[in-house]
């Protein structure tokens, strides 16, 4: 039997909520815009992993760099003002 803090589902479920409480203190505090809000949910993973609270290593770590970053860095580069 797999251990709760090893479940696929549990992973994808911490990840999923990190992302909305992160983008609420880049809107809502000064450090969360100075560093910004990928920067601050990476950090936070970070954190909950060196505390043992979700794996430092899991198959749902590889499909986020392998399929959705570079995906995120697509669409930050569309949305990037050039004439500055």
């Amino acid at each position: 039997m797999m251990h709760a803090a090893t479940s696929k589902t549990l992973i994808w479920k911490v990840l999923h909520i990190l992302e909305p409480c992160m983008q609420l203190a880049h809107a809502r505090t000064k450090l969360g815009s100075l560093l910004g809000g990928p920067l601050v949910s990476m950090l936070c993973a970070i954190a909950l992993a060196s505390l043992g609270i979700i794996p430092t290593d899991t198959p749902a770590y590889d499909v986020v760099w392998q399929y959705l970053m570079p995906l995120a860095a697509g669409c930050f580069l569309l949305d990037a003002d050039m004439t500055k």
